[in-house]
C-alpha cells in the first residue's frame, strides 16, 4: 500500500509539473512568440505616428521606361512638428536645409553660403512631404492583404516583417501613384525601423515608384541650432 501511495504521489507531482510547464510555455507563446498581424500593425502605426522626434533616411527612386531615376536620397532629423534638418541630394543637387521656427536656412550648393528666409512657406507644401515628414506616408485609411512573414535580421537585430496593400491618405503619394505595396520591418518595441514602398503610375502603369525609409531615435532629444552665426 505504501508503495502505491508513493507512486501516486510521484505521478501527481509529475502531472502538476507538466501543467506548470505547459502553462509557462503557453504564456511564453502568447506574450513573446504569437504574432497577430492586425494587432502588430495597429500598435506599430500608433506608436510610430505619435512620435514627437526621430531621425531617418529616405530614398525615392522612379523607374521610367525601364530607366531608374533617383529623385532624392536624404538624411533627416525631426526635432518637432515644425523643426527639421535634411541633407543629401534631390534630383542630383546637393541640398541642406534647416527649418527652425518660422525661419528656413538653405545652403547654396555653389557658394556654400546659407540663405536665410524668414516666414518661408515653401516646405509646408505637400510636395516635400516624403522628405521632411516621412511618417506621413504611413497614414492608412484601409489595409488589405496583410501578411506576417516572420522575422528577419538586419545588422544583427531581429525584426518582425509585415507586408500589406493599404489605402494611403497622402496627397503627395496618391496624386500620381496607385496600387501601393508596403513591406515593414518592426522592432520588439513595436516601432517601425524600415519600410519599402512600391507603387505604379496612374497614367502609365509600366512606370513605378520605390521609396525606402529607415527610422531611428524615436522621441530623442534633438536640438537644432541655426547654421548662421
Amino acid at each position: 500500500m505504501g508503495g502505491l501511495v508513493g507512486r501516486l504521489k510521484i505521478g501527481l507531482l509529475v502531472f502538476l509539473l507538466v501543467l506548470v510547464l505547459a502553462g509557462g510555455s503557453y504564456y511564453y507563446y502568447e506574450v513573446y512568440v504569437k504574432v497577430i498581424p492586425e494587432e502588430l500593425l495597429q500598435e506599430t502605426l500608433d506608436k510610430t505616428l505619435n512620435s514627437q522626434s526621430y531621425r531617418y533616411h529616405v530614398k525615392i527612386e522612379l523607374n521610367i521606361d525601364n530607366t531608374p531615376v533617383i529623385i532624392s536620397d536624404l538624411e533627416g532629423e525631426k526635432a518637432s512638428a515644425t523643426d527639421f534638418h535634411i541633407f543629401g541630394t534631390m534630383q542630383d543637387q546637393q541640398v541642406e536645409v534647416f527649418q527652425i521656427g518660422n525661419i528656413t536656412y538653405m545652403k547654396d550648393s555653389i557658394s556654400n553660403k546659407w540663405m536665410v528666409i524668414p516666414e518661408n512657406p515653401v516646405f509646408e507644401t505637400e510636395y516635400f512631404m516624403a522628405e521632411i515628414n516621412p511618417l506621413a506616408s504611413f497614414v492608412f485609411t484601409d489595409v488589405t492583404d496583410l501578411q506576417y512573414l516572420g522575422k528577419e535580421k538586419i545588422g544583427g537585430q531581429s525584426y518582425y516583417v509585415l507586408t500589406c496593400k493599404p489605402e494611403v491618405n497622402n496627397d503627395f503619394l496618391t496624386r500620381f501613384w496607385e496600387n501601393f505595396e508596403y513591406k515593414l520591418w518592426i522592432d520588439k518595441g513595436r516601432k517601425l525601423v524600415r519600410a519599402e514602398v512600391k507603387a505604379t503610375n496612374k497614367a502609365k502603369p509600366t512606370d513605378s515608384l520605390t521609396m525606402v525609409v529607415d527610422l531611428k531615435d524615436y522621441n530623442a532629444k534633438i536640438k537644432l541650432e541655426s547654421p548662421v552665426n
